[in-house]
């Protein structure tokens, strides 16, 4: 944390400084997580660095913000967040340490401000550290999935009992973005490009996700579709078929085995969703993550207007208090937290929206995706990390079902750097080093 800070200080070292700081805001890159820090969380860090940097850039008059759609909703959620503490405080009795202390999820927007901020130098080499590390740690991962041996860190090593594999979740954090590049640049990696290509497609087949291999195909369409290569859309699945062949039975035992995810989903459809005790589960179906939004989203439709607008109050799941004030039936043990938590969940999105930000809260935040999703999707012709970019938020919106990162302000952090690129009107097109005009 020191050592980040340190090297803001120096022109030299503040590339590095950048590094660490979106590390902080990503959970250490998957490899420094909270559990391998000591009793220190990577959000802590990142609030710390978040706040002190953002006064030292006030002061230096190098907080500067485009005024624009994205940047007025940035505006407005931050007000909304500064009523919401006060409403937290007077009507919720909620001491101003846990507010801090719960409020931290989100008071990570603040990161927007300093990551757009970054100058267009060491954006670039940023992003080509990130394109690196994503090669480096993916083989690692590639060598754990095929040997069935954990290597990288991981809260909770999960068992997938239809086909008799671990699950690792702990794959490279930019694997998305950097398997669409590849395939809009096919020269993004030299000579390697198609080979980084197999090797996070199976890294992404490693988590066993149905939901992750299903948005991922969907991803890669909306790409070819994007690019005006829709006569490419069958030859690329083809090809990602033709090397996924070796795991073919392992994706079709997921997709057919003991989980019942489509009678979870008629369930939803029809209706017939219990407020039931999911603590003995190990993992949480579809029909668990509706039932809990439901749950929550009942309760404050019966509760007075403030709640409804503000929601549960800005208090961490960890704090005694929030066990005092809710006992909300639909839970699940978190692997992250090993514990029962009743306003954030990992397994959607929405739900956590919903507890943090109430109605009001919840609308003016997915606004302001919105409007930076638009954003980057009028720019998408000019850059191919913008095109990536605006087909991720869009089927974002869909994964979100099935995870927390969409009501995470911090998992946007590439997000901002490329915001700040836009802003500036960088076409990385011009660089032949990354880019191939002739694809």
């Amino acid at each position: 944390m020191v050592l980040s800070l340190l090297l803001y200080f120096s022109k030299k070292g503040r590339l590095m400084s950048y590094f660490l700081y979106v590390g902080f805001l990503l959970d250490g890159y998957g490899i420094l997580i909270d559990p391998l820090l000591g009793g220190t969380k990577n959000g802590d860090l990142a609030l710390v660095y978040t706040v002190l940097i953002s006064i030292l850039m006030v002061l230096k008059d190098r907080y500067h913000l485009p005024f624009n759609a994205t940047t007025c909703w940035f505006g407005i959620f931050l007000a909304f967040l500064m009523c919401s503490a006060v409403f937290s405080y007077f009507h919720y009795d909620i001491p101003l340490f846990y507010i801090i202390q719960g409020g931290r999820l989100y008071l990570l927007i603040l990161s927007l401000p300093i990551l757009i901020n970054i100058s267009t130098v060491n954006a670039k080499k940023l992003i080509r550290i990130f394109a690196i590390m994503t090669i480096v740690i993916g083989i690692v991962d590639l060598i754990q999935i095929i040997f069935q041996i954990p290597i990288l860190p991981t809260y909770d090593l999960m068992f997938d009992s239809s086909t008799g594999l671990y699950r690792f979740f702990n794959y490279p954090k930019f694997t998305e973005f950097f398997l669409l590049i590849c395939i809009i640049c096919p020269r993004y990696y030299g000579k390697y490009t198609k080979y980084v290509m197999v090797m996070l497609v199976v890294c992404l087949l490693g988590t066993l996700g149905r939901s992750l291999m299903l948005i991922t195909l969907i991803s890669v369409v909306l790409t070819l579709y994007f690019l005006g290569k829709t006569t490419k859309i069958v030859r690329y699945i083809l090809i990602i078929s033709f090397f996924t062949l070796p795991f073919l039975s392992i994706v079709i035992d997921r997709f057919s085995g003991d989980s019942n995810t489509m009678g979870d989903i008629q369930s939803v459809v029809s209706g017939n969703i219990e407020m039931v005790d999911y603590t003995s589960e190990k993992e949480g179906t579809f029909t668990y993550r509706i039932s809990w939004v439901l749950e929550r989203w009942i309760y404050l439709v019966n509760r007075p207007f403030g709640e409804q607008f503000f929601g549960l109050g800005l208090i961490s799941d960890s704090s005694e208090l929030s066990k005092k004030m809710y006992d909300f039936v639909v839970n699940i043990i978190f692997y992250e937290s090993n514990m029962v938590q009743q306003l954030r969940s990992p397994d959607i999105a929405y739900g956590t929206m919903l507890a943090y930000l109430g109605f009001g809260g919840s609308v003016i935040y997915l606004i302001f995706y919105w409007k930076m999703m638009i954003a980057f999707f009028r720019k998408r012709t000019e850059n191919p990390y913008f095109l990536v970019i605006t087909v991720l938020m869009i089927t974002g919106l869909a994964l979100s079902l099935f995870g927390d990162s969409l009501s995470n302000p911090s998992a946007f952090a590439l997000h901002y750097i490329l915001l700040g690129l836009l802003f500036k009107n960088i076409n990385i097109q011009d660089e032949s080093i990354i880019y191939n005009r002739n694809h």
